[in-house]
This record gives structure tokens, C-alpha cells and sequence, in this order.
């Protein structure tokens, strides 16, 4: 038997909804509001992801750079920064040198 799944509109989630008790994962999908309703949310929401729908996003330069010397790239929101996590645990943030994890290139170390 599958999971239950829960459709909200954005802002219009039950407060006392126990998010940590029922969901295992969050999602947030964009869909145009002319294409569900309130009163079939659930079914018209299914309809709209069925229909397809675009994902589309930009690799920072930086991720390149920081994965060719064998980190694995990430993004910090709150600073906006470009972050490479390396195999030796350190994490570096981009700077005007670029992030890298080994190699002559400088980086500035973050404490998380």
C-alpha cells in the first residue's frame, strides 16, 4: 500500500497540519493558478503534473571548477554563495580565485 500525499496551496496550509509526523519528504511544484481549484485541488493538481511541466535552472561557473578538483558543489541561501565540499571534509566558498578543493588556487574556508 503506497503513502498517503498531501496537496496544499501555498499559504493556505492547515496550521495545525503535523508536518513532521506525516511527511516524509516536502515538495513545492509550480503550477498556473487557472489550472486547480480549491474544490478539486487534489485531482486538478495530479492533471497539471501529468501535463508536464519545465524545470530549468543555471550551474554556477563555480561548480565546475569545484568539481573537476573532485568536491561536489553546493549553494549557501542564506550568504548566496557557491559552496565545494571536499572529500576531506573541509567546505570552501567561492571567492575571486574560484572554489577549489586540491590545486594552487585559493579559497576562503567557511565554518558551518
Amino acid at each position: 500500500m503506497g503513502k498517503p500525499s498531501y496537496v496544499f496551496l501555498e499559504g493556505e496550509e492547515p496550521e495545525e497540519f503535523d508536518w513532521a509526523g506525516k511527511c516524509e519528504d516536502i515538495v513545492v511544484a509550480t503550477v498556473r493558478r487557472t489550472e486547480v481549484t480549491e474544490s478539486d485541488l487534489i485531482n486538478q493538481f495530479a492533471r497539471a503534473m501529468n501535463t508536464g511541466f519545465i524545470l530549468d535552472w543555471d550551474t554556477a561557473k563555480e561548480c565546475g571548477e569545484c568539481e573537476s578538483t573532485g568536491g561536489r558543489c553546493g549553494f549557501n541561501n542564506r550568504t548566496k554563495k557557491s559552496l565545494c565540499f571536499c572529500d576531506d571534509g573541509s567546505i570552501l566558498t567561492n571567492n575571486s580565485s574560484g572554489a577549489y578543493c586540491k590545486g594552487t588556487m585559493w579559497a576562503e574556508p567557511i565554518v558551518p
